[in-house]
C-alpha cells in the first residue's frame, strides 16, 4: 500500500517532465480550473444560464468531485510530503491544512457542500 501512496504524490506533486501520469494529471487540473471559470463567466449571462442550467450544474459537481477527491488525497499523502522533518503523521496532515494551497482549495470546494 506504501508503494501505491508513494506513486499518488508522485502524480499529484508537480510533474516531473518525465513522469507521463503526472504530466497528464497537471494538466487536467489546469484545463478544470480554466474550465470553471469560463463556467463562471457564462453563467452570469442569464439567457445561457436559463437554457443551459442542468448542464451548468452537472459540470460544477463533477469538478467539485474532482478537486475533493484531490484534496483528500493530498492530505493522504502529506506525510510524504513533509518526510524530511520527521514529522508525526497527524502533525503532517495539520501543517498540509494549515498550508496556503490546501486553505485555498478548501476555500473553493467548501461552499458547494455547505
Amino acid at each position: 500500500m506504501e508503494s501505491v501512496k508513494v506513486r499518488v504524490f508522485e502524480i499529484i506533486e508537480k510533474a516531473d517532465s518525465k513522469d507521463r501520469a503526472s504530466f497528464m494529471f497537471d494538466s487536467m487540473i489546469i484545463i478544470l480550473i480554466v474550465l470553471n471559470v469560463t463556467s463562471i463567466i457564462l453563467e452570469s449571462f442569464s439567457e445561457l444560464y436559463s437554457v443551459y442550467t442542468v448542464h451548468f450544474r452537472v459540470f460544477e459537481i463533477f469538478s467539485v468531485g474532482v478537486f475533493t477527491i484531490e484534496f483528500f488525497l493530498r492530505i493522504w499523502t502529506s506525510d510524504i510530503l513533509y518526510q524530511d522533518e520527521n514529522i508525526s503523521r497527524g502533525t503532517a496532515i495539520r501543517k498540509y491544512l494549515m498550508s496556503p494551497m490546501a486553505v485555498i482549495d478548501l476555500v473553493a470546494i467548501l461552499p458547494f457542500y455547505l
